[in-house]
């Protein structure tokens, strides 16, 4: 029994080594001839957890002439990343060598400990290579990011999860055990991993070592992962992601997709009030006066989810859903209130006419105010010279 986990043991060594990310360090990317050339500044790498991000680090420390330095914010602090400073001026001094400091979890980091990088960042003390799962426009500060260049990791492919678990299964074979997988369990385990290469090789491990067998089935499979596990981050940016994504079918009219993205939010654990405000918004903003039953409806849909709640309000949501992406849409309500409040914010305020004025107070006769009152004299009626209700730009 080895006491480094297989995902450890596989890490690769080298750039060529690395399974996904082409876009990123393929053959020519900024990047990879960064890596390649020594010359690396200082970057962040954001993306889902088992992607490559701190194999990427690893393979970087393996090819620089810097002094490489690993703190993981999940334990380090203030005190630590000091030291690493101090560090890092002392070998270049003794040895005219640069110091790279990879932050794993940087977004762990307060906002005083990731000050205290900015000044050795910026006299080059320091090339930082930070690791995040959380949208760093959300968790790192403004300055550090302003030094930096971001690289965004998206989840493995099918086809990367396969080129790793067959990895992990040569390995395996290499110390002398014959592994077999059939085709069904291969994919179902590609499935339940979600494009994270690290689960894969987990579930892997777990059938060879914990169960001691030699060939995996579907059956075995579903005992080691029995259920798919998604990732959400109710603070960081995957919260609005996913409500982006919902509301963004209902727009173009998609109502599979937006299913879809409304199974993803439950699923994930949202909010259902939150949810269902956001459908509120969308039959307003998106729907409109297409069909003005749609607003109605999303207000009894939010009410009805205060009610039930999971797993019955499911039904209200995916109808709402299916209604909206359905419906005729008509943007013109919510496109003319949004040109109108830019001309109040922006423009000279437009006098409101005297005949236009409230006139419920005794001596408003006097001042000439309210002549044109509850629609009696139409011929009083004052309005304003702009259009911004616009219904034949949606027909």
């Amino acid at each position: 029994m080895h006491r480094e986990p297989l995902a450890y043991r596989l890490r690769p060594k080298t750039i060529d080594g690395f399974i996904g990310q082409d876009h990123i360090v393929g053959e020519g990317t900024l990047l990879r001839q960064m890596i390649e050339s020594d010359s690396l500044r200082s970057v962040i790498f954001y993306g889902p957890a088992g992607t490559g991000k701190t194999t990427l680090a690893e393979i970087i420390a393996n090819h620089t002439n810097s002094h490489f330095v690993r703190l993981n914010a999940t334990a380090a602090g203030i005190k630590d990343v000091r030291n690493a400073i101090r560090q890092a001026n002392i070998e270049y001094d003794l040895n005219e060598k640069r110091t790279t400091l990879f932050i794993d979890e940087v977004h762990r980091f307060s906002k005083n400990v990731q000050d205290a990088l900015l000044p050795s960042v910026e006299d080059g003390t320091v090339t930082i290579v930070a690791g995040t799962t959380e949208n760093p426009f959300f968790s790192v500060i403004g300055p550090l990011i302003s030094r930096s260049h971001i690289f965004q990791f998206e989840s493995l492919t099918e086809k990367d999860l396969y080129k790793v678990l067959l990895g992990g299964i040569n390995h395996y074979k290499q110390q002398n055990r014959n592994i077999s997988i059939d085709e069904d369990a291969a994919k179902y385990l590609a499935v339940k991993s979600d494009g994270d290469a690290r689960k894969i090789l987990q579930s892997l491990e777990l059938a060879v070592e914990s169960f001691g067998s030699d060939h995996i089935d579907i059956n075995l499979c579903k005992q080691v992962v029995p259920t798919k596990s998604v990732f959400f981050d109710k603070t960081g940016s995957a919260k609005y992601d996913l409500a982006s994504c919902l509301q963004g079918s209902i727009q173009a009219s998609d109502p599979d997709a937006a299913i879809y993205w409304l199974a993803r939010s439950l699923e994930s654990g949202e909010d259902i009030i939150y949810i269902a405000r956001r459908l509120l918004v969308s039959a307003a903003e998106d729907v409109g006066v297409g069909n003005p039953i749609a607003i109605p409806l999303a207000h009894s849909v939010l009410e009805s989810c205060k009610i039930v709640g999971r797993p019955e309000c499911d039904l209200h949501l995916a109808t709402l859903v299916v209604f909206l992406a359905s419906s005729k849409r008509n943007k013109s309500a919510a496109m003319a209130i949004w040109e109108a409040l830019g001309d109040v914010r922006n423009d000279f305020s437009v006098v409101i006419p005297p005949a236009m004025k409230d006139c419920h107070y005794k001596g408003a006769e006097q001042l000439g105010h309210g002549a044109y009152h509850d629609g009696s004299n139409q011929d009083a009626y004052v309005g304003i010279s702009k259009r911004y209700f616009k219904p034949e730009n949606w027909t």
